[in-house]
């Protein structure tokens, strides 16, 4: 008991092992308790919850309470069935005692509070619930100790499923610049010519266009269950050949059979490679356009302005004039208006025909030869002796073909002397392929499959020589005024007349107006409604021995060679047709 001190007019309550004890005067005042949480206080058997003034005789009860909470768990399995989790609530306890309090005339109560956690899982109890979910794959049993000791509040993932691998759709490589055009990057430091700002894009046959990856099959997964997850099934997708264009290798690839533009177009599960062999300038062929280069057929639907280029590896087609200009063509250019003050170049470089045909029949020559022996030493090979075959080969190709390495090599460093766009025209992997065969030939391979490559390349590149034949390019105009044009093949002024202008075919050349001042020198004959003109501007013919020159009116001072041959009028004359007979020039 506490000492209570003994002053009249005062009054005091204390605590002491549980036990309260009261004093005042008899008069008052009263002591008061205060309760607090977690205590029942009871005054004469009354419950009371607040402050309270007591009396000695009082029947004052103070009585901690004893608070207990059952805990729970439960196990879930995730609706995608990849986890199974545990969520723990543990069971708690919560023990009070009164601790002993000074006397005081008012007395706050105060509890001592120990608080115990107990798991409300037992191992057996969780195992065999486990059981009836029909949890069995991925079961964490380390876990399992933590789980049934737990005393905080907590989730555990006792188990987890195998999710599905996902696949890998199939996509479509593209290997070519889709824009029609770019522009050239420039340096600070450099000038910048506006006219040949801008590459044109085309595509080479035998060049490849688009690489497809193929898609990748996901994996399926497993639920905790041991049901099986399903992978999404990747999206495929098709390769779709259009014109000028081939499907290779198992449809992973596509590859241009001929030269030009490509375009695409994508489906909704596929993609489609068509090649344009022509491009259109919609306008003139000016600063905005640049000067244009393209391996296939033009056509500008302008004009060709002063200052510009224009190449093509086909046809071009100018619908109005070109003035001051560059125009050059493989097969042909056709200008509906004039030619003023211009270059106009049709057909193959001089002498290339004469360069590589004798190369291609050569080369062709000693691959057949090579063929043929293949197969006599293939006939005579013993059965048991198959497996040697390939090195027989490669030794009959080295004793046959002496010299034919040098030959190859030979037709690669011509091919490499020629202007750049004329490569893009012969394809992108005829110069490819003698390259390769070189490179495996200095190192001692040499088989059928590479002879039977160079033969393919062989192949392509004659037939681009043919299609450049100097009889098939031909140059058609309206008029053609102080300019220079020059044609492997014929050359047609159409409604019009040449003035002032240097015409050479190694054709047929026919105007059908007037030819007044300048030259034309052609390989067969020379059609020309007027030649001359009346003041007498010195125009002249050149043609050989074989050919003849039509004109419709010839005037003073204008003259025509026929082989060495030479005739000058002396004054006008009309309807007259001049060849050589034997050695004698006939004019009529």
């Amino acid at each position: 008991m506490f000492d209570l001190p003994e002053q009249a007019g005062e009054c005091f309550v204390s605590l002491k092992d549980g036990v309260v004890s009261i004093r005042h005067a008899e008069e008052g005042p009263y002591p008061v308790i205060v309760p607090c949480e977690g205590v029942v206080m009871t005054v004469d058997e009354v419950v009371w919850a607040h402050e309270v003034p007591v009396r000695i005789g009082d029947n004052v009860k103070i009585s901690p309470i004893l608070d207990e909470r059952l805990g729970s768990w439960s196990l879930a399995v995730s609706p995608d069935g990849l986890t199974a989790t545990v969520r723990v609530l543990p069971s708690v306890r919560v023990t009070r005692s009164l601790p002993d309090l000074p006397p005081s005339p008012r007395l706050k109560l105060q509890v001592l509070e120990e608080v115990e956690r107990f798991s409300p899982v037992q191992l057996d109890t969780l195992m065999s619930a486990l059981r009836q979910e029909g949890v069995r794959v991925g079961v964490d049993l380390k876990i399992l100790p933590e789980i049934v000791a737990a005393t905080e509040d907590r989730e555990f993932i006792i188990a987890r499923g195998q999710p599905p691998l996902a696949g890998r759709d199939a996509e479509a490589v593209i290997l070519f610049e889709q824009n029609d055009r770019t522009e050239r990057e420039v340096r600070p430091d450099s000038t910048v010519d506006h006219r040949s700002r801008f590459d044109y894009h085309s595509v080479r046959e035998g060049q490849v266009l688009v690489r497809k990856v193929p898609r990748v099959m996901g994996q399926d997964g497993a639920s905790v269950r041991g049901e099986t997850i399903f992978a999404k099934e990747p999206a495929d997708m098709d390769l779709i050949a259009g014109d000028g264009v081939r499907l290779h290798e198992e449809s992973l690839r596509l590859i241009a059979v001929s030269s030009g533009r490509p375009m695409v177009k994508k489906r909704q599960r596929g993609l489609r490679v068509d090649i344009r062999p022509d491009m259109t300038v919609a306008g003139d062929v000016d600063l905005r356009s640049g000067n244009v280069s393209f391996v296939g057929d033009v056509t500008v639907q302008g004009d060709v302005t002063a200052g510009f280029a224009l190449w093509a590896g086909g046809i071009i087609k100018v619908r109005g004039l070109a003035e001051n200009s560059h125009l050059q063509a493989c097969a042909a250019v056709e200008v509906q208006g004039n030619i003023i003050s211009s270059q106009v170049f049709v057909g193959p470089p001089p002498g290339l025909l004469r360069t590589f045909n004798p190369m291609l029949r050569e080369l062709d020559r000693d691959i057949s030869t090579v063929q043929l022996a293949i197969e006599q030493l293939k006939k005579r090979i013993p059965a048991n002796k198959q497996s040697f075959a390939g090195r027989l080969v490669s030794t009959l190709i080295e004793q046959r073909l002496v010299g034919f390495d040098e030959r190859v090599k030979a037709l690669l460093l011509a091919l490499h002397k020629l202007d750049r766009r004329l490569h893009d025209f012969f394809g992108a992997n005829v110069m490819t392929i003698l390259a390769k065969f070189l490179e495996d030939a200095s190192s001692g391979t040499k088989t059928e499959g590479h002879l039977a490559d160079l033969q393919g390349a062989l192949g392509t590149l004659q037939a681009r020589l043919e299609e450049l034949s100097s009889q098939n390019a031909h140059i058609k105009v309206r008029n053609v005024i102080n300019s220079t044009l020059i044609s492997t093949g014929d050359i047609s002024v159409v409604n019009g007349g040449c003035y002032n202008s240097w015409l050479q075919a190694g054709g047929k050349v026919t105007v059908q107006g007037v030819v007044r001042g300048g030259e034309i020198r052609a390989g067969a004959d020379v059609v020309v409604k007027e030649l001359g003109s009346e003041s007498g501007a010195t125009t002249q013919i050149h043609v050989p021995s074989s050919a003849k020159v039509f004109l419709g009116i010839a005037w003073e001072h204008s003259g025509v060679i026929v082989g060495s041959r030479m005739h000058r009028f002396e004054r006008k004359q009309s309807g007259v047709v001049i060849f050589l007979e034997g050695n004698a020039l006939v004019v009529k």
